[in-house]
């Protein structure tokens, strides 16, 4: 079935609104064809939580503040910044202050946080050369005034407050090859 090529947590969904609207076919029957465990779709309709919902109480961040953190993600990503776990985590922690908690993030924090965001994951920067090899590509140049341009529009930035960089400044501490957070789905 199709369906099987979807998240586990969507088949485990399908099923439950299949067996209510299908009181009669067994549960052994749905779960063979949402391609789930029996016993899952019995706790689920028993009332269990998912494993995840049950753990949101035990999170430092709500899920308001998480999607936030998503859209910022989101926002570096479309711009070709991508976020280090360095920044990451000073942003949850900049979100944590603003609700008077100055308690330390764990010291893995962001694996869980990228687990519970399944369309994020670390890999390792390029080198500056692969950087300066794609700037040369006339395509690469075309994007980026493109989205520049874009972004003025949309800030309203004007000329005067635009100003030139050198490249040392623009690439300060990104040379070397770090932990970048990219979308899984652009990973070749």
């Amino acid at each position: 079935m199709s369906d099987n090529i979807l998240p586990k947590a969507q088949r485990l969904d399908l099923a439950v609104a299949r067996k209510l609207q299908s009181p009669t076919r067994s549960i052994t029957q749905i779960a063979h064809i949402y391609n789930i465990p029996r016993t899952t779709l019995q706790h689920r309709l028993n009332g269990r939580q998912s494993r995840t919902e049950s753990h949101q109480k035990h999170q430092r961040l709500s899920n308001e503040e998480e999607e936030s953190i998503v859209h910022w993600i989101e926002k570096a990503i479309s711009w070709n910044w991508n976020p280090r776990i360095a920044h990451l985590e000073q942003y949850a922690t900049h979100l944590l202050r603003a609700r008077n908690d100055f308690k330390p993030l764990g010291v893995r924090w962001y694996t869980q946080f990228l687990n519970r965001h399944p369309e994020f994951k670390l890999k390792y920067s390029r080198s500056l050369n692969q950087d300066r090899i794609d700037i040369t590509d006339y395509g690469v140049i075309e994007r980026w005034f493109n989205l520049f341009n874009e972004m003025r529009q949309k800030y309203g930035v004007v000329n005067n407050d635009i100003y030139n960089m050198d490249e040392k400044a623009i690439a300060q501490g990104l040379i070397e090859n770090a932990k970048i957070i990219v979308r899984r789905h652009d990973l070749k």
